[in-house]
């Protein structure tokens, strides 16, 4: 055992030094021309269709929080914000500039998973495999859309998968290093990037690579690591762990209805388009005597920590691009006869069938007109669950895409009712949201119609609500069913001034609503509805 596994090393070895004997008489564009040619087509897909709808509800929320820098939020750490920042006062606030960090986040992640082909030992067909069907799954099309955390996860998390391989080939320190500093990165960029550590530190218990718990090399990259992440835990602390508050509800209300079923079919589902490529990934990672078995091994204890933990199925899409890696390179070498050759195309045809007829559900380049057609053929063929929003019923478009619409029409409408104010009055005016969603597109467009200060008791709009605001006259933005708001009971006058008529928008029916004459004690009521809503915030 102990001579195969010397024989193997010195082949390795070899084969490593031929290549770079090979590289040496290559330049770096055309060693790199296939990598780059998918980076330049990723890059062009989410820039010809990015900005055919509007801005997600979610976007608005993160680039609130660029305006409100500080090492922590409700929802995440303070990554995504040093990003808002940068785009608010350097890009400018088009629909462009604010998913061009999703465009290049989600190039970096075709241009990773080319280079973790490369070094588990692809050659060409490998590369070329690696980035097609990471460019062309449902799944990370989807993702470098938004202006959102998750795709800047995944980002970290094939960027941890490719610090790993470079580790396992070269044994060098400078890896760990980078892999410490990633790690904390990834932790400042959302939490769920500890499921990859964790899984990982587990997998190394079943691999060679257990023999890092004594490398002192190791303990530094913790270290580095922890130090990074330190300013958020202190922010965490400081404002009583919102985030074991933030995990609980969601356990509360969405993760209790996770089903261990639906969440493999997911899995499934997510991959359909790359799906042999995926399955045999994981075989050759796990299953055949590969170098990379801690890739694998990691990549499968994320999926079952996630379902035992009734994580949401996404939650796993970071491990993929590694996993996908790995069976391009096992499939380059067994189709590599001329009797098996005839596989690659087929895969790669193959891919592209299954992705043409759901890519308007993926990336959002149909017109609505277009795409309304496109919806009443999937529906007439049975398929209507990319249609089913959470209300149950099948709507003209996909809840992410008509959370894209009637944002403006919002924003316009409330600045009408404050702009109809008199002078005085409009300095006494409060304008509040009931849901991060309204708060954060009306601070997205707050200067361009010269509106005051957004305010919600929502997500993180609730640390930078005033603890005792002073006003007189409200403009309650909400989806009110019964008029039987708790804000109408504080106002002799309530009138409905609009709401959001947008057909395809999620939130039509939206009102706008203009509160004056407040009753006599309302400044101790609100206070005190302010105090409550952030008790969870104090510790005791």
């Amino acid at each position: 055992m102990c001579l195969n596994n010397i024989a193997a090393k010195i082949n390795i070895f070899r084969d490593r030094s031929i290549i770079k004997m090979e590289n040496k008489q290559t330049t770096w564009l055309q060693r790199n021309a296939i990598i780059l040619t998918f980076v330049v087509l990723k890059l062009l897909i989410h820039l010809l269709t990015n900005h055919n709808y509007g801005f997600h509800r979610d976007e608005f929320l993160y680039l609130a929080e660029g305006d409100h820098l500080d090492w922590g939020y409700l929802e995440v750490p303070p990554f995504i914000s040093i990003l808002a920042f940068i785009v608010n006062n350097v890009l400018g606030s088009s629909i462009e500039a604010v998913r061009l960090f999703p465009t290049l986040f989600g190039a970096a992640i075709v241009a990773l998973s080319g280079l973790m082909a490369r070094e588990m030992g692809a050659k060409r067909f490998g590369e070329f495999l690696a980035c097609f069907t990471v460019l062309f799954s449902l799944v990370f099309l989807r993702v470098s859309l938004l202006f959102q955390p998750v795709i800047i996860e995944v980002f970290f998390w094939t960027l941890f998968g490719y610090l790993l391989i470079r580790y396992i080939n070269e044994g060098t320190t400078k890896w760990l290093i980078y892999l410490g500093i990633a790690f904390g990165l990834g932790m400042m960029n959302k939490y769920s990037s500890a499921f990859f550590i964790f899984s990982m530190g587990v997998a190394m218990l079943f691999t060679n690579e257990r023999k890092l718990l004594i490398n002192k090399y190791f303990w530094i990259s913790a270290l580095i690591a922890f130090l990074i992440f330190l300013p958020n835990l202190f922010w965490q602390y400081s404002y009583n762990f919102p985030v074991v508050h933030h995990m609980k509800e969601l356990r509360e209300t969405q993760l209790v209805n996770v089903k261990p079923i639906n969440f493999f079919v997911d899995q499934l589902l997510m991959n359909i388009t790359a799906l042999p490529v995926v399955l045999l990934g994981f075989y050759a990672l796990i299953f055949t005597r590969s170098r990379y078995k801690l890739i694998g091994l990691t990549a499968l204890f994320v999926i079952l920590l996630l379902l035992i933990t009734s994580g949401k199925s996404y939650y796993t899409i970071g491990v993929y691009p590694m996993v996908m890696a790995g069976g391009a390179v096992f499939i380059e070498k067994i189709t590599s006869s001329k009797l098996a050759f005839w596989f690659r195309p087929a895969l790669l045809v193959s891919v592209l069938l299954l992705l043409y007829p759901l890519l308007p559900i993926t990336v959002p380049y149909l017109s609505l007109p277009k795409m309304i057609e496109y919806k009443n053929k999937m529906v007439s063929k049975g398929i209507d669950s990319p249609f089913r929003w959470e209300d149950g019923n099948v709507h003209e478009l996909p809840q992410d895409y008509a959370d894209m619409f009637g944002w403006d029409e919002m924003a316009e409408k409330a600045a009408k009712v404050y702009h109809s104010l008199p002078p005085e009055e409009q300095k006494q005016t409060i304008i509040f949201c009931g849901n991060y969603g309204f708060a954060g597109a009306l601070h997205h467009y707050r200067k361009q119609y010269n509106l005051p200060e957004i305010h919600s008791l929502n997500a993180s709009f609730m640390l930078w609500m005033p603890p005792n605001p002073t006003f007189k006259t409200m403009i309650y933005i909400d989806f009110v069913r019964n008029n039987d708001e708790d804000a109408f009971h504080l106002f002799k006058s309530v009138k409905k001034m609009g709401e959001v008529t947008n057909p395809y928008a999620r939130e039509k029916g939206t009102g706008v609503y203009l509160l004056q004459e407040p009753i006599q004690n309302i400044d101790r009521l609100v206070e005190s509805a302010i105090k409550e809503e952030r008790s969870f915030l104090v510790r005791n």
